[in-house]
């Protein structure tokens, strides 16, 4: 994994009339500041740009007028202050290994899967502005036994590593450590991975990659039910970490159960 990452949020400074730029992956940003409003303007590129990152770069006020889309927010006055962090998608996950995976009975394992990031804008002050959107947008897909029972997700694929090191590191997706016990008689078939992301912390380790807790499912004796638990520490791999952004959704209990259908596919 690539080492001294620089980091593609926090807080700016924006003088009156500056504009900015960030590309971040295949996801490009535009900031502009003005006495009276702030316009943004983001869309997706390249997805082969997946790696590259340009933080605040200085680009021209002539081209940020003249792009459709823009959204504005505007003030009696507006503050010089930005705050831009990541952020975890406001939806379930819904991953599908590359090729299905089988988890015999009474084994267990750690799968290191990727999940994508939103970038979220927020101005300060006591008329503060949120503005979010995904650093590259999955697409929608329904999660459950049937139409009646399930919700609506993300969907994305992952090769489920079983090895940090042939992880790739990627600036708008975060990592996440499933360890899977399988208590039941069968071996599990694990085709697609229902990820709840949105009950989930974001942190950067030491070396500037982004993670999540862990997270741990046990495949309980009955084979109908599975138990998940989020942990409260981060995994051993991670090493130490800041918190980035907390949960959109805390949960009073870490641990519950749902039928196995409802997070294995």
């Amino acid at each position: 994994m690539k080492k001294n990452i620089n980091d593609w949020w926090g807080n700016f400074t924006f003088d009156n009339g500056e504009c900015a730029l960030w590309q971040i992956g295949p996801s490009q940003v535009k900031i502009q500041r003005k006495e009276l409003e702030w316009l943004i303007f983001h869309e997706e590129l390249d997805a082969a740009e997946e790696k590259r990152i340009r933080v605040k770069e200085p680009f021209l006020v002539a081209e940020l007028e003249t792009l459709k889309d823009i959204k504005r927010y505007i003030f009696k006055k507006t503050s010089k202050n930005l705050k831009i962090f990541p952020r975890l998608a406001d939806r379930a996950i819904v991953t599908r290994p590359t090729s299905p995976i089988y988890l015999s009975a009474g084994e267990e394992s750690v799968i290191f899967i990727s999940s994508p990031l939103w970038f979220s804008v927020s101005s300060d002050g006591a008329n503060a502005f949120t503005e979010e959107f995904p650093i590259l947008r999955p697409s929608d897909t329904w999660f459950g036994p049937d139409t009646q029972n399930g919700e609506i997700c993300y969907a994305s694929k992952t090769s489920c590593r079983l090895y940090l090191e042939d992880f790739p590191y990627l600036p708008h997706r975060a990592v996440t450590p499933l360890k899977f016990k399988n208590y039941s008689e069968k071996p599990i078939l694990i085709e697609r991975i229902n990820l709840p992301v949105k009950y989930l912390s974001l942190y950067r380790t030491e070396e500037g990659y982004l993670w999540t807790q862990g997270l741990s499912m046990r495949c309980e004796d009955d084979e109908i039910t599975i138990s998940l638990k989020i942990n409260k520490n981060m995994h051993d791999y991670a090493g130490k970490a800041t918190l980035v952004s907390p949960p959109r959704v805390k949960l009073s209990n870490n641990v519950f159960k749902r039928a196995l259908d409802s997070l294995l596919g």
